[in-house]
Formats: structure tokens, C-alpha cells, sequence
């Protein structure tokens, strides 16, 4: 089922000599009411890569059953040329979806009305105005709107118009077929065609369907004994084509029913093949749980309508009588409509204008509409799906068939069921297919219509704990997806003196606690008016200005200096985050705002926005610097050990003997809250501590402080390191752990375990699935959100020696240039080291950072993986690779993943290697043995762990010589005896074949069967693999020294174990074994931090700036003034400067002291002059400078903008100067960094 990409001009007609068959991936995003993406990737080498220009049309199209199917299409609007090692030049071609051509018309100051009176047409008379070829679909959706409204314009475009009217209606609308928009009533309707009515069918009342049984409340019918059509409001059910549907008093036979529901229905944990031939059903893969309460909970709304001053409407006089649990009242503040038992339970109030209300009733319906959404939060769900063979529009409904236990760490308890079986409202869908044919979507579905979050960026998602509850249930240990929220600020800062509860003015918040956008291209204004610096988040780069000055109580519109993406305004006056369509509107050209209210003279005022960059800069840091010289000895090193000083099974010389033997350099022994003197015998021990307060474990490194009594995360890590020492966060998806949220407020903490080779096992009393010892997951959110130089351990956390623990499972190789502690200590702070996860057959390689690219060579290796903030970047095959960064990574993280082999040439390492659980297991002539001939099971556990995808082969045959119930295979995800994944072979009774199983809690269950002659005493070859992401295992058996077979007898989906593990081989009865091979151990490179600078905007701004206003003296300008704050220090050393009108110019230049640093004379003459200075001016980071431009001309208005040259590169200071001393922008732009 490949794909193919039409190219098209505006009209619509296909250009070129045929399609693009060779693009590698598609993928098309539509949202609910508002436009959508698409994006591709293709070969820069295509030959038609020459149609790909901006502004035509790329529509992409497959085959389902036969029938030519449309993946969807959109306006080419970017063009990227990425590098890529392994395919060479790829295009990236992206663009908004074809909704988007509605912006290019608006509606002027069209007005919906009937005669002043509310009408229903609005959506025909606004369609009316769109493009040539564009027009409602009314087949499938409707000409008008159920509600009718009073609505002026004022020369919003068609997009925004459509927009405003779902709004107003609460109704919705998406994208159609070919150029065309669907008008849809609210979610949960149905429109059904009817030929005629027999008898009478009354609004308001049930009818329901003779043969699907669906019911709804009958809201709209036209058309008695002709053609017409019914509105179904309220269903249960989906109405059926040609059925009889009955109400009260009367009947229609239905010609066609356009129901929500898609007929699909997604489950979780089925095997494909299962599927293979019902395409009504696809597998979810993932699905996690979005609880939003950003404006929710809301118990109080005071309204205002139409008028001004004394005359503005409220709801006084309002004649409505509201339902139960809703009451009108007013006090001080005006009139409001208010839920009682929301404003007892939050007292959350807000004031909002409905100005298209006429009169205190339509004010009502209005406010009524607005609180009935905004009492309650919103529940949604983000799930991916795979085997979809057709993609479903938004606005339809998925039947979502889900149950698991998920961490609910917000309600207080660990755990809870989420047990989903209903019918979802899809909301957004990313439809995506590969090069390959393989399909698969990412829904947000919820149970109400509008999406759960601000409206705007996908990021809007992001959270907190104060903002939304966000709960992953799938990929754990992943359990935070997406924790941030730089982009706005929390409901629970407004209204706070200083923005944020409990702080003083001058108190400084946690970088983690901050809700508020970025001011400019590397800063954020908190709500305390701190400044705090941030990292680009992507291309579409963002840009500040500060237009404080402006502000004069009067001025409504705000310009700004560069044209932004439309939604991507983020306005903070008074440091307090504004609502775009009731606070104040974009624009129409995208260049300015415009207030509602005029903001008041001495308000802070900092609007930012999204600009398309062209061209970017990368620039790496962190690890592995090139300048941090060569660093070629690998220092073994194990830093979390226990004793019998403290709850070790081993003394502290048997500890050391055990780690000496094992061949490691360098030795911290741990013990809990206490400093243990080391004996002899290691080359370079370490003094440390686990501090274990009850609010969290944590390792210190070359130190001998000790908490005491302290508990406080932040207090102890002051004093290790006032003491000189470092800290390692340790175990912290265990239950004396961290959360998320408590991670990120700490601060000078060097790392954290994300491998705790005790915890994968199980801790007596806590189940290992519920407190696993991998936190990788965990690891990728911390970079993504927080900081990138979080650096990453693997541990032993030895107690003794078990079936399923031991040593020299988890341990950090650190890269050095001498083995001194000086040294390790060094290499340990700058992150030059790796962790290593029982990944013995890889030698790690030192990576070598370029201008633009990462290079690895680590010899063993089988696979190399780049992983950034946008999950895996890369994949190669093979022991040496090289990524070159977009810019969009944010950091990159190498995972080196090596193999194991084991011929059974040698007697088992029962100490450090392998561990049983039942049997008599020995090797003899090269063979393993399991002897004990009885029922079992017997276990031998490789104490090896492997989070990941696992490759395995093995040899095997079972010898038993009694008839029992014989079975042996291989054991994977193993953490304990009651938790484990296996498949084996059975050679009698009723499940005779290859079987793949699961135990859970020690609760054993058979997930799937292949049948065929399993024989004893024959050697058969059973090879697996498992993917970790979407849990699926695949294998096959065949007869050792045949040919492989290609297909795989057992393919199933399973996530209840996705917690990585050891691995092992189990018996019941005797077997035999050999050539055991498993690939998939990986050790983990510290992360790289990626910047991006460059093209107008991004990278690290030199200067925060402010423009005092122009004094004006007769008529004319005397002069302006730039301030310059620098952010680092440089030197200036040229200005680029144009003046638009002739004359005769002074620029001085003078410290904040008003020393003149330096005078140059200027001329006016419309072009762009480079000026050397007299004088290099230093200038320190921190410090005030000012820039004065003297006119010597009565020019009364004229313009200038000057350049900054510090370093190599220019700064871009534009100042517009008019009539109006207050009339002019500041705007900021980057085109290199310093």
C-alpha cells in the first residue's frame, strides 16, 4: 500500500510528467475547526524535484481495496534541504493544510443578520466570499448554523470569520473533500435524508432507529412530504441508510445518515494478523490521558454585551430561568451567571464580553454556552494507532476500547484502573504513512468537541501538575511525556503582586514553576518581571519586543517589526499572559495587534512572536568537547555499593575484592548515610554516601558530608556540594524516588541513574513493575524540558549475590587523560563518560563533535541511535556512524547497542554472570544442560538487563525420558519469577507447538500458540525479536541447520512489560541448550546540547534593549535614544546605518554614567553606509549603554535603522520615528552570534 505525491497549481491542475513515487513519508494533520499541516520527505535527487516550489499544491493518494484514496493535501510553504548520512540530500516540504487558502479572502464588515435580528445563514453567506472553487459541503454537512447569532465583522478572513462563528454557535466545522467545508452541528449529531414524514415529528423529542436501535433528541426538520433532512442531537448509536426512524407521533424512512461515528474501533494489545482482514478495527499502540483544567473549573462569569459606558449590556433584566444548578446574581462587580457548586468547590470568576448580544436574554444564551463548557475540565486522550487503512475526519467518533493500570501520582495514589469502552470525538488526527506502506495515526479524542488545551501551538499540551493532569500509559518508563510550559502562564500566577503566590517582588522562581512566554529570542519575562533564559525551541523562531513605552492609556494597536505566523502572539502586559480574541486580535496582515482596552501609561507591555527562518546555525555543546583535550584511558568505575556497614550482604574488603576481580578502576562504596573507609585494593577509591532521606535517595560523589537529619531535596544538595562534592539522583522511578515535577525544581545536581541493576530485579515488598529500575524515559523528558546537561549513570546498587542480582551489571566508563581522582572527577562534571548497561562486548568510542556533525566509532557495536527531544533521530547499522543536527533536537544522545554470544564452551559464571531459579544446570562438551527431570519450571537468569529491542537465537532440543508436560525457551523482560515474558517450545500435550507467554504478578497467561510436531530429541532454532516501543514480539522455530523461514509464527502485541529486564533460558523437564545470541545491550552517551541561531531571529541575543522616547523641540526631533543592555561581553567596533532624509547627523555614544564613549558624524542618503568608530567600544555583559542619534535637520518625519557590529557579525536595531514622539517600534533580529 505505497503512496504517491501529485503536484498541482492553484487551480488544481497536476503538473509535471507524473507523480513523486519515492518520497519516503507523508504525514497530514487536520484539527477541528481550524486549519491543518502537511509535511514530506523525498529524495533531493528526485528528478521532479523541480516541481516543488512554494505556494503549489502537494496532494497525496494510495490505494485501499482497490479504490484511489486521499491522504490529504496542502500548500507547499517550506522547503528544507536536510544532510542525511545514510540517503544523501532529503527535501522536507511542509505547508499548512488547503483551509489555509481561506486566508487569502476577507469578509470586509459583512454583518449576519435578518433584518437587526440573529440569523442562521452565516456559514453560506460567509463561504460566499471565499476563494474561486471553494464552497460548503451540504451532502454531508449543512448550510446553516442550528443556532442563529448576530455577528459584525471587521475584515477578518474567511478562516477567522468560519472561526469566530464556531465560536459563537458552538458549533463546528473541518475540511471536505477537494476544496470544499463541511458545517458541522455539535459533535455527537446526525444528519439524516429522508424522502418524507408520515404523521408528525415534534423538535425536542426521542426517536430512534427500527434496526440499529440508535437514539438521539430530534433538534431541526426540514421537508414534510418532500425531500429534507433531520438534525439528531444527543446519540446513542449510529442511524442506518434506508432504516424506519420513529418518534412519538411519527416516522421518516431514511435515505442517507451521516453519523459521527467512522465505524472504527481501536483496541489495545491484538495481534495484527488477528486484524489482518477487518478494517474496521485498528491497534493502539500507545494512549495517554489528558485532564486540562487551563480555563476550567470556572464557577462565575460576569458578562458584559453590546454598549458602552452606563449603557454597556449585562444581565440584568434577563428574563431566562436557569436550570438547576445554575443560578443569576450579581454584587459590587456587576451581573453574573454563576454554577453553584463550581464556585463553591473553586471560586474561580471570570468577566467576559459577548459583544454581538443585543439584548439580556440573547447575553444569557450566550454566557450560559460559555459556562457550561468552562465548569468542567476536559478529559482527552492521546492515542496512537496502527493497521488504519483509511483516515478518519475529525469530527467523527472512534470506539476506544482501553483498560490498564496507570500511575496517578496527582490523586495521591499510586495507581489507578483506566477502563475506557466508548465512543471518543476524534479532534485532531495525524495521519501518517511510510515509504513502505505502513500506516499510523495520532488521535486526540475526548468526550467533549474542542480540544483540550489554549488554542494554538501543540505545545499549548504541555504541563505541569498545577496546570493539567497528564498520566502516560504506555512506554514506561516514560511515564512524563511532556512536563513544560514555556510558552504561557498558569491561571493560578494571575493575580499575584508580585505573579507567582508567596513571593515577594524581588524573589526569583524556579525555572520549572514558570508559566510565561518567551519575551525575546533567548529570554522569558516571568510574572515577577525576572528575566530567565531559555533555549530556541524550533525554527519557526520566536521574537520579542518590549512596547512598554507605548502604552498611554489611548493606544489600542500595537505594530510590530516583523510579520509572525498566524496564532503565534503570545501578549504579556504587566507580565500577566493575554487572550488572543478577548484581550486583544491579531491583525490581518499579521504585523500589529490590537488591544480590546487600551493598556494604561507605565504598563509593561512584551508581545511575542513566531518568524520563519531560512537558514539556521547550529551550534553543539556539552560533552566530548573538542577542547576539553584527549581523553583516551577508559576508567571502569561502580558508584552505588552497599556493605554490612549498612544493609549489604558483603563487608566492605569482600565488596572490594569483588569489584577489584572484576577489573574496575575506580570504586565509591555507598552505604546508607554514612562515610565507609575503604580497604586496599582498588586503584582509586572515592569517598560517598547515600543520603537517603525519606523524600528521596541521592549519591554523593567525593565527599564525606552527611545530611544529619536534613530532608530537604535542595538543602542537601547544597551541602554536598559546598563541600566540594557532586550529587547523582539515585533510583528515581523507585518508591523512595522522584517525581517529574520534583526533579525538575532541584538545582547543581550532577545526575541521576537511569539503570539501577537492583531495582530492575525487585526490591523486597515493591513490585518491579511498579517501581522499575530503567529511567530512561524519565532522562528524555528532564532534557527535553528542563536542562540538557543532566548526565546519565548506570549502577549495581549491589546488596549481595541472588538468582537475579549481582555486580558489574550497571557501571560508568569514564573517559580520562590520567587516572587520577583529579581527573575522574574532572571527566565526571563535564559529562565525559558513559553508562553502561551490561553491554560487554562494546568497546565505547570517544565521540568526535564537528561544526556540524557527531561521530561515533564504538568497535562491537552492532547499532548506533541518535535520540533527541523529538524522539530517535537515527539509526545506523554497524559500528561508526555520523548525525548532523537540524537545529530542532534541542540535545542528542548516542545509544551504542552491542550484542552477546554464548557457545557454552566453559562452566557457567554462577557469581557475576548467571544466576538459577530451580533445575540443575551445568555445561559439558560445549553444551548446556538442564537435568532435573520433572515438571518445573527451571530458570537459569542471564543477571544481563536490556531496555530496548532485543534480538535473540537459540538453540535448543528437550531431552526428557518421562511423559510429561515438556516445554523449554527463552526467557526476556525478565524481572522476577512473577514477571516475565517467555517463549518455548512444547513437545506434548494439548498446547503442543511454539507458545508465547506472559506472567504477570505470578498470574501465567498463554497470548498465542503456533502448531506444529514439536519433537524431542530433535535440536530446533527459535529466533525473536521484541520491540520495545509498541511492545510487539514476532518469532519463529526451525529445525537448527535448515534454512531460516521468512515468515514469523508468533506476532503479537503485548505492553504489559515494557519495563526492560534480564534475560534467561527456562525448562520443565530436562533440555538441552546452545549458541545462545542476544543483541540489544546498549551503553548510553551523555547528552549534547543543540543550539540553533541565525536567519532573522534565534541563537543568543546580545542585547536586551530598550528605545526612550524621541524629544521634540519646535516642531522638529532633537534626538533619540537607544539603550543597550549587553548579555556577554564584546566590542563594538562599526555601525551599518541608513538614513532615509538628507542632512547632516551626530550619533554619540555614552555609558550609563553619560561619558561619552565615542561621536561620529552621519549622512542622510537613503543608503546603507558601514562607519568605522574612532573608538573600539568594550562593553560588559550587565552593563547600561546608550546610543544617542542628535538631528541637525527640521526634518519632521524620516527613518533610520542601524546595525551593531560586535565581533563577525551584525545586531539589527530598527527604530521608526513619526509626528508622535511615542510613535515608533523597536523591533530585534539576529543574523549571527557572537
Amino acid at each position: 500500500m505505497r503512496f504517491w505525491i501529485d503536484i498541482e497549481d492553484s487551480s488544481g491542475n497536476r503538473l509535471g510528467e507524473g507523480p513523486v513515487y519515492d518520497a519516503q513519508y507523508f504525514e497530514a494533520t487536520t484539527r477541528i475547526s481550524k486549519a491543518g499541516t502537511v509535511k514530506t520527505y523525498m529524495p533531493g535527487s528526485n528528478p521532479r524535484g523541480a516541481l516543488i516550489v512554494k505556494k503549489r499544491i502537494m496532494r497525496a493518494k494510495t490505494m485501499v481495496q482497490e479504490e484511489e484514496s486521499e491522504l490529504g493535501a496542502g500548500a507547499i510553504d517550506h522547503i528544507v534541504r536536510l544532510q542525511n548520512p545514510d540517503r544523501g540530500v532529503l527535501l522536507e516540504v511542509s505547508g499548512d493544510d488547503l483551509l489555509r487558502e481561506l486566508v487569502n479572502r476577507h469578509v470586509g464588515d459583512l454583518t449576519i443578520e435578518d433584518l437587526g435580528n440573529p440569523d442562521d445563514d452565516g456559514p453560506t453567506v460567509v463561504m460566499a466570499l471565499a476563494p474561486s472553487g471553494w464552497s460548503l459541503n451540504i451532502t454531508e454537512g449543512y448550510a446553516n448554523s442550528y443556532k442563529a447569532v448576530y455577528h459584525e465583522y471587521d475584515g477578518e478572513t474567511v478562516l477567522e470569520a468560519l472561526i469566530n462563528l464556531s465560536k459563537l454557535t458552538g458549533e463546528q466545522f473541518r475540511l471536505g473533500s477537494g476544496r470544499t467545508v463541511i458545517w458541522m452541528r455539535k459533535l455527537g449529531s446526525a444528519k439524516l435524508t429522508h424522502s418524507g414524514i408520515t404523521g408528525t415529528l415534534t423538535l425536542g423529542e426521542t426517536v430512534t432507529g427500527a434496526t440499529s436501535g440508535a437514539s438521539g433528541t430530534l433538534r431541526e426538520a426540514t421537508g414534510g412530504a418532500g425531500a429534507g433532512y433531520l438534525y439528531v442531537e444527543d446519540m446513542t448509536g449510529s442511524f442506518l441508510a434506508s432504516e424506519t426512524v420513529s418518534g412519538a407521533s411519527g416516522s421518516v424512512t431514511v435515505g442517507t445518515a451521516y453519523n459521527p461515528s467512522s465505524g472504527i474501533m481501536a483496541l489495545q494489545g491484538i495481534s495484527p494478523l488477528n486484524l489482518e482482514s477487518e478494517t474496521s478495527k485498528c491497534i493502539i499502540t500507545s494512549l495517554r490521558e489528558i485532564e486540562d483544567s487551563y480555563e476550567a473549573l470556572i464557577g462565575r462569569v460576569y458578562a458584559i454585551g453590546s454598549g458602552t459606558g452606563d449603557a454597556k449590556l449585562t444581565l440584568q433584566g434577563a428574563t431566562a430561568t436557569p436550570p438547576s444548578g445554575y443560578a443569576l446574581g450579581s454584587d459590587a462587580k456587576g451581573y453574573y451567571l454563576e454554577h453553584t457548586a463550581t464556585w463553591s468547590g473553586y471560586g474561580i470568576e471570570r468577566r467576559r464580553l459577548f459583544k454581538d448580544a443585543q439584548d439580556a436574554d440573547e447575553l444569557y444564551e450566550y454566557v450560559f454556552e460559555y459556562l457550561t463548557r468552562a465548569k468542567d475540565s476536559h478529559k482527552a486522550y492521546a492515542v496512537e494507532v496502527v493497521k488504519l487503512d483509511a483516515a478518519i475526519p475529525v469530527g467523527k467518533t472512534i470506539h476506544v476500547v482501553y483498560q490498564r493500570w496507570i500511575e496517578d501520582l496527582e490523586s495521591g495514589e499510586r495507581y489507578r484502573a483506566l477502563d475506557i469502552d466508548t465512543d471518543l470525538y476524534v479532534l485532531e488526527a495525524v495521519n501518517q504513512i511510510e515509504a513502505s506502506g505502513f500506516r499510523s495515526a495520532s488521535l486526540v479524542v475526548a468526550t467533549v468537541d474542542e480540544l483540550p488545551s489554549p488554542e494554538g501551538d501543540a505545545s499549548a499540551l504541555r504541563n505541569v501538575a498545577q496546570q493539567h493532569q497528564q498520566i502516560s500509559t504506555h512506554r514506561q518508563p516514560s511515564e512524563v511525556d511532556a512536563h513544560d510550559h514555556d510558552e504561557y502562564q498558569l491561571i493560578a500566577e494571575k493575580g499575584q503582586p508580585s505573579g507567582y503566590p508567596g513571593l515577594g517582588t524581588n524573589a526569583l522562581v524556579p525555572t520549572n514553576q514558570l508559566g510565561t512566554g518567551i519575551a525575546d529570542a533567548t529570554t522569558i519575562l516571568r510574572g515577577d518581571q525576572t528575566w530567565s533564559t531559555v533555549v530556541i525551541p524550533d525554527i519557526h523562531t520566536h521574537i520579542g519586543e518590549i512596547l512598554s513605552a507605548q502604552c498611554n492609556g489611548s493606544k489600542t494597536n500595537f505594530s510590530t517589526a516583523q510579520v509572525f505566523k498566524s496564532d503565534s502572539t503570545l501578549v504579556f502586559l504587566n507580565g500577566l499572559l493575554q487572550e488572543l480574541d478577548l484581550d486583544y486580535t491579531e491583525d490581518v496582515d499579521f504585523e500589529g495587534i490590537t488591544f480590546i482596552t487600551a493598556p494604561l501609561t507605565g504598563d509593561s507591555l512584551v508581545v511575542t512572536y513566531r518568524v520563519e527562518v531560512e537558514e539556521i546555525v547550529v551550534d553543539l555543546s556539552g560533552p566530548y568537547d573538542p577542547s576539553y583535550g584527549t581523553r583516551n584511558i577508559l576508567i571502569l568505575m561502580e558508584n552505588h555499593d552497599h556493605t554490612t556497614a549498612s544493609d549489604g550482604a558483603y563487608t566492605p574488603a569482600e565488596v572490594v575484592a569483588l569489584y577489584d576481580g572484576a577489573l574496575f578502576n575506580a570504586l565509591l562504596i555507598s552505604d546508607h548515610d554514612l562515610v565507609t573507609s575503604q580497604p586496599a585494593g582498588i586503584d582509586v577509591p572515592i569517598q560517598g554516601s547515600e543520603l537517603s532521606a525519606s523524600t528521596g535517595h541521592m549519591v554523593s560523589i567525593n565527599t564525606d558530608y552527611l545530611r544529619g537529619g536534613v530532608t530537604d531535596r535542595q538543602t542537601i544538595i547544597n551541602g554536598v556540594v559546598a563541600d566540594g562534592g557532586e550529587v547523582e539522583l539515585a533510583h528515581p522511578l523507585w518508591a523512595v524516588g522522584y517525581t517529574y515535577e520534583q526533579m525538575a525544581i532541584l538545582s547543581d545536581w550532577l545526575g541521576m541513574e537511569i539503570h539501577n541493576a537492583y531495582c530492575v530485579g525487585g526490591v523486597a515488598g515493591y513490585n518491579p513493575r511498579s517501581f522499575p529500575g530503567f529511567a530512561v524515559g524519565r532522562w528524555d523528558a528532564l532534557l527535553s524540558v528542563v536542562r540538557q546537561d543532566i548526565w546519565a549513570f548506570s549502577v549495581d546498587d549491589f546488596h549481595g549475590i541472588t538468582y537475579k542480582a549481582g555486580y558489574n551489571i550497571g557501571r560508568i566508563i569514564v573517559f580520562v587523560s590520567s587516572s587520577s581522582l583529579a581527573n575522574i572527577m574532572d571527566s565526571l562534571v563535564k559529562g565525559c563518560f558513559v553508562a553502561d548497561v551490561s553491554n560487554f562486548g562494546l568497546t565505547p568510542g570517544y565521540p568526535v563533535i564537528t561544526a556540524n556533525d557527531i561521530s561515533l566509532t564504538c568497535t562491537g557495536a552492532t547499532k548506533l541511535r541518535f535520540i533527541g527531544k523529538t524522539g530517535l533521530l537515527q539509526e545506523t547499522i554497524g559500528n561508526s556512524a555520523t548525525y548532523t543536527p537540524t537545529g530542532l533536537e534541542a540535545y542528542v544522545r548516542i545509544e551504542a547497542v552491542g550484542s552477546y554470544t554464548e557457545a557454552f564452551g566453559a562452566a557457567l559464571d554462577m557469581a557475576n554472570r548467571w544466576g538459577t531459579q530451580g533445575g540443575s544446570w551445568s555445561v559439558s562438551s560445549g553444551v548446556l544442560h538442564q537435568a532435573t527431570d520433572t515438571g518445573g519450571p527451571h530458570r537459569l537468569i542471564l543477571k544481563r538487563h536490556i531496555l530496548g529491542d532485543i534480538e535473540i537465537t537459540c538453540e535448543m532440543k528437550g531431552v526428557s525420558a518421562s511423559g510429561g508436560d515438556k516445554r523449554f525457551g527463552i526467557m526476556y523482560n525478565f524481572l522476577d519469577v512473577d514477571n516475565t515474558y517467555y517463549v518455548e517450545i512444547q513437545t506434548a500435550g494439548t498446547d503442543r507447538g511454539l507458545n508465547f507467554w506472559k506472567i504477570i504478578g505470578g498470574t501465567a497467561t498463554l497470548l498465542e500458540h503456533y502448531a506444529f510436531d514439536a519433537l524431542d530429541n530433535t535440536w530446533s532454532t527459535v529466533k525473536l525479536l521484541y520491540s520495545m516501543s509498541d511492545g510487539r514480539t514476532r518469532a519463529k522455530v526451525y529445525e537448527t541447520g535448515s534454512a531460516e523461514p521468512e515468515i514469523w509464527h508468533l506476532d503479537m502485541v503485548d505492553i504489559d512489560l515494557q519495563v526492560g529486564g534480564a534475560l534467561g533460558l527456562r525448562s520443565g523437564y530436562a533440555a538441552d541448550f546452545d549458541n545462545l545470541y542476544i543483541n540489544g545491550f546498549k551503553t548510553y552517551y551523555q547528552p549534547i546540547k543543540v543550539q540553533v541561531s541565525g536567519g532573522g531571529g534565534g541563537g543568543t541575543t546580545p542585547f536586551e534593549d530598550t528605545c526612550q522616547p524621541t524629544t521634540q523641540t519646535a516642531g522638529s526631533y532633537s534626538y533619540a535614544e537607544q539603550r543597550l543592555v549587553p548579555n556577554m561581553d564584546l566590542t563594538i567596533t562599526q555601525v551599518k546605518i541608513r538614513i532615509a532624509s538628507p542632512g547632516t547627523y551626530t550619533m554619540v555614544v555614552k555609558d550609563n554614567d553619560e561619558n561619552v564613549l565615542d561621536t561620529v558624524g552621519l549622512s542622510g542618503n537613503d543608503e546603507w553606509v558601514t562607519v568605522t568608530l574612532n573608538n573600539s567600544i568594550p562593553m560588559t555583559q550587565g552593563a547600561t549603554y546608550k546610543i544617542r542619534f542628535t538631528i541637525s535637520t527640521g526634518t519632521a518625519v524620516w527613518k533610520r535603522t542601524s546595525d551593531l557590529y560586535y565581533g563577525t557579525h551584525w545586531h539589527a536595531v530598527n527604530c521608526l520615528f513619526g509626528p508622535n514622539p511615542y510613535n515608533y517600534t523597536l523591533g530585534l533580529g539576529l543574523i549571527g552570534t557572537a
